[in-house]
This record gives C-alpha cells, sequence and structure tokens, in this order.
C-alpha cells in the first residue's frame, strides 16, 4: 500500500519522530512510504500554490495517511498548524475524506495527549478514519523492549488499513452555537486605580471582530496596559535549533520582534491577559507562533507571580482540549488562572459583566499577591520538567538546570526531614498486628487532626470586595 507522511517538525528529515516511521520502513519494507516536510516548506506552499496542489494530489493517492510530529509545548508546531490551516482554507477536505489515518508524536510525554487530541479533532473533521496513535518518548526507539510494541502498533495499522475496518469519530462537529456576535452594550467600566503593570497579549484580525472587541472592553478598566498585537509584530517559527537551552538566547535575537517584546511587557508584568480567536480546534497558528516562541525561557515558570486570564472568541464549550491546553499552559508556567472567557452568547451585557468582573479580581489578587492551588496540570507537568532536566535532558537546557537548582525545583527525595524520619518509624511499628489494629482504628482522626490545628487559629479576614 502507498503510505504518506506528513512530517511536522521545522527540522525536515532530521526529526526525531520521523527516525521511527523510517524504523516501520525497515521492518514492513514491502509498502511504498513517501516523507511530506510538511512543516519545514510551508512558507514555500503558501507562496506557491502549485506545491501544495502537488503535496494534495499525492495524499490523494493514498492508503495511509500518517501524521508524524514532535511535540511543540502542549500541540504542534505552529507550522504544521498553519499546514492544517491551509488545508480548510484552500477547500481541500475532500482529498481526505474516507482516508484512514493514524498519528505518531515524540515528546518528553508533557502534554501529548492535548497534541493528539488535536490532530485527532482535525482528522474528524476531514472525515478521516482514525485509528490510535502513538505517544512515544523520544527515546523509546532505543529501548529494545519497546520496540516489539512500535512493530505491532504499525503492524495493527496496516491490517486496519488491509481489512477496511471501521472506525468511528471521537469530536462531534463544531456547531455555530451564539458565539461572534459580541458588541459592548453596557455603561463603560470605571478604569481601575491600579500601580500593577498589565500587559494584553492578542492575537487580533484585521478591522473589526468579536475578539477585538473583547480586548478593548478590558482595556476600558485598563487603560494604561500595554498591547501586544501578534499580527502586528515581526515574529519568525521556531526552527528546534535549542540554542536557547544552554543560556536562554534565542537564534533570532535582534532579527525579529518577539524577543523584546516578550522580555520587555510580559515577562516584567504583574497582570497578562491573552486573546484570542478559535480557528478550527484550536487558536491559530499565529497564537501556537507566539507560544513555541516564548520557549526561549525553556522549562522555567515564566508566569511566576502573575495573575492570567485569557478572552477567547469561537466555540471553546466545544473543544475541551483548548480549555486544557490553556490551564495546562498557565499553570506549568508559574500563573494563577483567574479567568477563562469566551463570547459563546448572544447577550452581550453577560460578556461585558464578566470581563469586568475579571478585571477587578486580576487587580485585587495582583495586590493581595494571591498564590492559587494547581492541578494536577500544573503539578504533573513540572515533575516531567524536573525529572527530565535532571536527568537526560540537563546537558542540552543547561539554563533550566542552573535555573531548578537556584530556586528549589529539585525536590525530590523531599527535604522534610522530619516527615522522613517519621515515616521510618511508622512503617516498621505498623507491621506489629496489634499496633496495626489500633492504628487502622485511628486512621480517620488522625488524618484531619493536622487541619483541625489549623482550623483552630483561623478566623476572620479582610473581605477583599470581589464580584461574583
Amino acid at each position: 500500500m502507498k503510505i504518506i507522511v506528513l512530517g511536522g517538525s521545522p527540522k525536515g528529515a532530521d526529526s526525531v519522530t520521523l527516525q521511527y516511521v523510517k524504523y516501520w520502513e525497515k521492518c514492513f519494507p514491502e509498502h511504498e512510504y513517501e516523507y511530506i516536510y510538511a512543516a519545514q516548506r510551508v512558507a514555500l506552499f503558501e507562496k506557491q500554490p502549485s506545491a501544495f496542489e502537488a503535496v494534495m494530489e499525492k495524499a490523494a493517492g493514498a492508503d495511509l495517511v500518517i501524521w508524524a510530529f514532535p511535540l511543540y509545548f502542549l500541540l504542534v508546531h505552529s507550522s504544521y498548524m498553519r499546514f492544517i490551516e491551509m488545508i480548510f482554507d484552500r477547500s481541500q477536505e475532500g482529498v481526505f475524506r474516507g482516508k484512514y489515518t493514524a498519528a505518531i508524536s515524540t515528546s518528553i510525554h508533557f502534554f501529548d495527549h492535548t497534541a493528539h487530541n488535536y490532530i485527532h479533532a482535525v482528522c474528524d473533521d476531514l472525515g478521516m478514519k482514525y485509528i490510535q496513535g502513538v505517544p512515544a518518548h523520544m527515546h523509546d526507539l532505543m529501548d529494545k523492549e519497546m520496540q516489539p510494541g512500535l512493530q505491532a502498533v504499525f503492524q495493527r495499522w496496516l491490517e486496519t488499513v488491509k481489512s477496511k475496518t471501521g472506525t468511528l469519530p471521537a469530536y462531534a462537529p463544531v456547531r455555530k452555537n451564539g458565539y461572534g456576535e459580541y458588541r459592548p452594550s453596557g455603561p463603560a467600566p470605571e478604569p481601575l486605580d491600579t500601580g500593577k503593570l498589565v500587559t494584553i497579549v492578542a492575537d487580533l484580525p484585521d478591522g473589526d471582530s468579536p475578539v477585538g472587541r473583547m480586548v478593548g472592553r478590558l482595556r476600558q478598566s485598563f487603560p494604561k496596559s500595554d498591547l501586544i498585537s501578534l499580527r502586528d509584530i515581526r515574529m519568525g517559527p521556531c526552527n528546534g535549533c535549542l540554542k536557547c537551552g544552554f543560556d536562554n538566547s534565542c537564534v533570532y535575537e535582534g532579527k525579529d520582534d518577539l524577543i523584546e517584546q516578550h522580555r520587555g511587557k510580559v515577562l516584567t508584568a504583574d497582570i497578562v491577559v491573552f486573546a484570542g480567536a478559535m480557528n478550527g480546534r484550536y487558536l491559530s497558528s499565529t497564537w501556537q507562533r507566539y507560544l513555541e516562541r516564548s520557549f526561549n525561557r525553556t522549562h522555567q515558570p515564566t508566569l511566576a507571580g502573575k495573575q492570567i486570564a485569557f478572552l477567547i472568541s469561537g466555540p471553546l464549550s466545544q473543544n475541551q482540549n483548548t480549555r486544557e491546553v490553556l490551564q495546562g499552559y498557565t499553570e506549568t508556567m508559574g500563573g494563577s488562572l483567574v479567568s477563562i472567557i469566551s463570547d459563546e452568547t448572544s447577550d452581550s451585557s453577560v460578556i461585558d459583566s464578566a470581563i469586568d468582573a475579571a478585571a477587578i479580581v486580576l487587580k485585587r489578587y495582583s495586590e493581595a499577591g494571591i498564590r492559587q492551588p494547581v492541578s494536577f496540570l500544573g503539578t504533573a507537568g513540572m515533575k516531567i520538567f524536573r525529572d527530565e532536566i535532571f536527568g537526560g535532558l540537563r546537558f542540552v537546557f543547561q539554563s533550566d538546570h542552573r535555573y531548578y537548582k537556584k530556586h528549589g525545583i529539585y525536590d525530590f527525595p523531599h527535604k522534610k526531614r522530619a516527615v522522613r524520619l517519621l515515616m521510618s518509624l511508622l512503617i516498621p511499628v505498623s507491621k506489629i498486628p496489634f499496633l496495626r489494629k489500633k492504628i487502622s482504628g485511628r486512621m480517620k482522626r488522625m488524618m484531619v487532626l493536622p487541619y483541625k490545628k489549623v482550623l483552630a487559629h483561623a478566623g476572620p479576614v479582610e473581605h477583599m470586595n470581589l464580584p461574583g
């Protein structure tokens, strides 16, 4: 059968992910494989429609389409996302409809599930027959114990295509659901008196737009805020060179505007609001380019101590994967997520109220230095970073290693020596039958005892006059 591989790395043939597909090609040589470096060549496809059309012709003749991509900070590379946008923008959905497809990613397992969810949803929108994908660790191929599993997965893909086994979509089509009509309708909010630095990072379409109006409403509360309009600055795509790993310097230093804007207005801000419009199953490739380029500070929590909000125009409630990406990004970068506001209602007064209230909470939380608890997303994400930087990625990301040492992120084994000593004593004690029985009978009360001590000292606090 004919297999088309759509490469999602800016490195083209030097992509780690493609080495996995090359391995499959060695294991199953009876098939025809063709590699298309979709992310690396997207600029060519933009300039030369004939080059893009040639790719579509090749895809039209494929029996199996493989999406092969590295993770680029919670999703796929922005150029790969732009390639996907072009399929829809140029009405090429019919090329892919009915074709079998699967995906393989390589990463350190940091939010690889959200990247696969995105690709799966795109494939469902294209009407493709999606087979379960492979979220591989970047080093799995070098583990001999993992190789049989990789072989089995690919063989399953081939047999699914050969037998024409049915597949079921996982994502329902997006419906027009009351979004995109927002126009501020109520009286303008009073400007908030704050000495805090407020930065708005926005992907604003040309002319009047719902997301532009949402940003305008917010700026009535924060009239002195800085605005970074992503479409108005020069911002090249990340090329995956990893120069930033040594000392956080970027190959684009002095060559475009992003570094200066990010360091001067985002890293120094107390409050950061991100704004953009849904485009298919995520925000735009422009927004993703900003996100991947902010990686010039690599795995360091660049939003630490900042209050964060998002203004999203579009069907966010029908794309929970996008919400998870936004929350995961905020939490792993150390930010305090105050609100994610979408325009999914025809009642503009509701959106006015939500934006005005979010502005007040952002101000009050920033003034009080509020640090909110994080979910599994932020906790697990940072543990993955911690373990990988301490281990095999330390050489590449030396700047992260220095930062993690300085800021106590290397917290394993944890330094609570009293707790460790107590555990070393209690575990042997619990093995004595009659003592184990007594401990079991008192376990519930013992678990809440430390909390009761906190409650005994708790009392009324000053009211922050928060809306809502």
